[in-house]
């Protein structure tokens, strides 16, 4: 019982806690939690009963509350909603793409539109690939696609293919081809990866069982085994080697006495008997004399027969004749023409109409093409295969021809005797200036160095890692620091020179006392089977190559020593002929090295990509200028053609990769990773402007952080991995990612360009403090400024960025905010020299941006890397910089107006690298900077 105090009539009145009002005449709700309630105005202030809320409590919680109680103010759910309803009230369904409880779990991406909001099972299935109610399995091993309906190809290795695609994991069985093993080898071919050849011996010429190489009907005269690639035993000959050589032939030392295909005797026949095949007796001498005086009577009769039967039809002949000689002489003209052989159809195409002619052809019209590529005919391999040798193929399809094979000095070793599995092959000019070679196996490591001692090797390209793909491809044949013997032989590793694609060893080999150096040249971007992402690596590695003259030959190997070893002998010889002749004709040259190596350039896509690399080193080939000469530019029509045929090239890559797309769009990473998963939408400022996964920084990823993508790339220098790199000025959306990249990656320095844009452009976003502020708060990581000095050209500011998730660390970063972007020569030649002022250490990083992350950045960061490359090499080459970079984001040096200025600034760089104060003005004798060309501006790099 409590008092009351009546404030009307002043008087107290005694009420229950469960009644209210005056006089208490009131009941509280019964909804009230212990039925009690203020007793002025009857609100539940102590709470309401389970399932009740309001001030009355006259409100029913939601029946989608988890454990049916909820806020007394506002009705929200105290503990969270059942599953396949949202919070806070729990009313309303999941919204679209959520299910579970309180709608906290996300459909799997992996459903066809969306899920169930309850179970999170999917409404319409799943995509090709998974299985299960809620999508989140794959398909089991053997199966993939719709509903994991279709089996994985019978002929994939180990049963196992891609479970959206179906294409095979490990490739094909013997004997199919294409990424889903589900093609026989194309005729003419065989075995893994169909690289087989079938033999030109099989009785129906280059036809075979595409599994095993079996020839369908036996083999050619003189040939036996299955594959028909072995010639008869010593002294048999004929179909199936059933037929012996006559033994009226003169003996031949220890090889056989006839041809093994004719039975003809090869060194004549002993006294009596006739050649060619020694069976007959020559018949005596007065036989002889009887025979040839009837033969001759014989002959008279049959003369004094026809000068009479002439005689007497001459004249009525003679026009008859000359008119069926007139038919006779045009039908053969005419069809000598339609019978040329496919193969020798003109394929010879003109320097300058090169790129042309490979941006109007797929990569249908190169894998037809090269189709047509056959081997020489009537060639052997029989030393390669004989049982002694045989263990020294790396593998036991790629044997050297007979007649172009190495041979070694033959020695009283017996673990060293003449054979190699190398091939003299020749140049454009028909010389043998290339010896193609497989990477040594176990057994024939002595032999490889010893072919270098022998022939005098100077230098050695190496075109395969020592091991890929968990499998050897190469021994080892330098030591990996000082000194090691191989066989007679020691070499010597004296010292190493590291580039991002290719790595430059200098090796001496030693043998009693004499020193032999040999330069290696090791390659280490090229996969085997496949080729490389762009040509400008290759290109500039062959360009080293060159550099040095050898006269003796240039040692090519990869794994095998005929895919990759073709195609960059054939990207040497191509360059070659292009420079004496104007002319190339890549079909015809890679015929040629057929002639000399099996298989030389071994896949379609290797075929395609020499067409591009060919283009790529032409476009390079005279645009290295030295230190020296740098005054002495081009004229302004050689640059366009350089710049017009980098242009060529990304042109050709960007198709490439196109055509590619269009093949397998569920394999293609980056639309998964970046569209779809991280909704790079949203975080691109212009959507045709983006990234590769490849190319582009990896953020590692805290528990709150928005995935890992950011719209930024690596831009490569030859020398240097990953210093540079460009991006787009930081969005709203972006602004955390901008700082999570600068702190995870150590950047020291930043550029940007077009910050102004900042007032009037609502997507470029302010990422740190002004001048007169102390700090700025983005997300998690504290800006604060140091420092900040206005300068002409640009604005400096010295930054310290510190994260909450780890404040022990600080992080100094230098800005520069570049209030240029006109391509005035003095002003970059200044900024240049800024950028040079910071010595960067060896892991620090700089970043260049600008509103698109292209035009201004890309522009100075190619600047930037000619001047590495000048400081490195002393010279520097603009179209492989350019290609390069435009490889990875096509955007970069949009115009000729841009790619002339990068030589004017660098000449003008050089002119007054000396001088401590920027010139007041640039001279530079050379027309090509005539600002009177503003034609120029309007030339494009279409991508």
């Amino acid at each position: 019982m409590l008092k009351i105090l009546n404030f009307t009539n002043h008087f107290e009145i005694d009420c229950d806690i469960t009644t209210w009002g005056e006089n208490c005449t009131q009941n509280c709700s019964t909804l009230c939690k212990n039925s009690s309630c203020d007793y002025f105005t009857g609100q539940c202030k102590k709470g309401c009963k389970s399932g009740h809320w309001g001030e009355f409590c006259n409100e029913s919680c939601g029946q989608n509350c988890a454990d049916q109680t909820c806020v007394q103010e506002t009705g929200d759910c105290y503990g969270g909603c059942k599953e396949g309803y949202k919070p806070p009230n729990c009313k309303e369904a999941c919204s679209l793409g959520n299910y579970g409880f309180n709608c906290s779990e996300k459909c799997s991406s992996q459903c066809r539109n969306s899920c169930e909001p309850t179970s999170g099972e999917c409404i319409n299935g799943c995509k090709d690939g998974y299985a299960g109610p809620n999508c989140n399995k794959i398909c089991e091993s053997g199966t993939y696609g719709a509903a994991c309906s279709q089996t994985c190809s019978p002929f994939c290795n180990g049963l196992r293919c891609h479970h959206i695609s179906g294409n095979c994991y490990g490739g094909c069985t013997k004997g199919y081809m294409n990424l889903l093993c589900n093609e026989t080898c194309p005729s003419g071919y065989y075995g893994l990866h169909c690289t087989g050849e079938c033999s030109t011996h099989c009785n129906e010429s280059n036809k075979c069982d595409h599994v095993d190489g079996t020839c369908f009907n036996g083999c050619k005269d003189g040939f036996l085994g299955s594959t028909c690639i072995s010639v008869c035993t010593r002294n048999t000959y004929g179909q199936n080697c059933a037929q012996n050589c006559s033994l009226h032939c003169a003996t031949n030392n220890s090889a056989s006495r006839c041809d093994h295909r004719t039975g003809e005797c090869l060194v004549g026949c002993v006294q009596g008997y006739k050649q060619p095949f020694c069976l007959e007796r020559i018949p005596s001498e007065g036989s002889l004399l009887t025979v040839i005086l009837l033969i001759c009577i014989v002959l008279l009769l049959a003369l004094i027969v026809v000068v009479i039967l002439f005689n007497k039809e001459a004249r009525s002949k003679m026009y008859t004749q000359c008119e069926n000689l007139s038919r006779t002489n045009s039908n053969k003209t005419y069809s000598n023409m339609k019978d040329v052989p496919v193969q020798q159809l003109p394929t010879s195409i003109s320097v300058k109409d090169l790129g042309s002619y490979i941006n109007t052809h797929s990569s249908d019209f190169f894998q037809d093409e090269f189709k047509r590529i056959s081997g020489p005919a009537n060639v052997t391999y029989e030393v390669g295969l004989s049982e002694q040798n045989n263990r020294k193929n790396r593998y036991k399809n790629i044997i050297p021809y007979d007649h172009s094979r190495v041979h070694l000095q033959t020695i009283t070793n017996e673990l060293e005797d003449y054979y190699i599995n190398a091939s003299y092959v020749k140049d454009h000019q028909n010389q043998n200036k290339y010896i193609a070679t497989q990477g040594p196996n176990f057994v024939s490591l002595n032999d490889f160095i010893r072919m270098l001692w022998e022939l005098r090797v100077e230098q050695v390209v190496m075109l395969t890692n020592l091991a890929e793909d968990s499998k050897v491809k190469c021994e080892q044949y330098w030591p990996k620091s000082g000194t090691k013997e191989y066989g007679t032989i020691e070499v010597r590793l004296t010292h190493t020179k590291n580039f991002t694609n290719y790595i430059v060893r200098f090796l001496e080999l030693v043998k009693d006392k004499e020193v032999q150096k040999v330069t290696q040249y090791h390659y280490i971007s090229w996969p085997d089977h496949g080729v490389p992402s762009s040509p400008w690596a290759l290109v500039e590695f062959e360009q080293r190559v060159s550099a040095i003259k050898t006269s003796t030959p240039l040692v090519v190997h990869c794994s095998a020593g005929v895919g990759r070893t073709g195609t960059f002998i054939a990207l040497q010889n191509i360059l070659q002929q292009a420079e004496q002749t104007g002319q190339v004709d890549i079909f015809s040259s890679v015929v040629k090295l057929r002639q000399d190596r099996l298989l030389m350039v071994q896949t379609a896509g290797q075929y395609e990509f020499l067409h591009v690399a060919v283009l790529g080193a032409i476009a390079c080939s005279k645009a290295t200028l030295h230190i020296s000469n740098i005054k002495y530019l081009p004229d302004n029509q050689t640059l366009k053609n350089e710049y017009l045929t980098v242009c060529s090239v990304i042109s050709t890559l960007s198709r490439t990769k196109e055509e590619e797309d269009n093949l397998e769009e569920e394999n293609v990473n980056e639309s998964e990773n970046v569209y779809e998963n991280f909704k790079t939408d949203l975080r691109n400022r212009f959507p045709t402007i983006v990234p590769s996964d490849k190319d582009r920084p990896m953020l590692s990823c805290e528990p709150k952080d928005n995935g890992d993508y950011i719209n930024a790339v690596f831009i490569q220098n030859f020398d240097k991995k990953s210093r540079h790199i460009v991006t787009q000025l930081p969005m709203p959306t972006t602004v955390v990612e901008f700082w999570r990249l600068v702190t995870q990656y150590n950047v020291s320095v930043l550029v940007a360009f077009e910050t102004d844009s900042m007032v009037k452009d609502k997507t470029v976003s302010k990422f740190a403090p002004s001048s007169a502020e102390s700090a700025l708060k983005c997300g998690p990581f504290n800006v604060h400024n140091l420092s900040y000095t206005d300068d002409n050209l640009w604005d400096e500011q010295s930054l310290q960025v510190q994260s909450d998730l780890a404040k022990e660390k600080l992080i100094s970063v230098t800005c520069l905010y570049v209030k240029f972007t006109d391509l005035d020569t003095r002003k970059h030649v200044s900024l240049l020299k800024k950028l040079s002022s910071y010595k960067l250490q060896k892991d620090q990083k700089i970043v260049y941006m600008c509103r698109n992350g292209a035009t201004y950045s890309g522009f100075l960061c190619v600047l930037s890397l000619l001047m590495e490359r000048l400081e490195t090499e002393s010279s520097f080459n603009v179209p492989l910089i350019v290609g390069a970079t435009k490889t990875v984001r096509p955007e970069v040096v949009p115009t000729f107006s841009q790619y002339k200025a990068i030589y004017e600034i660098l000449a003008s760089y050089n002119e007054r690298q000396d001088e401590n104060h920027l010139p007041v003005s640039v001279k530079v004798n050379n027309p090509i900077f005539d600002e009177s060309q503003t034609d120029d501006a309007n030339i494009y790099c279409n991508v």
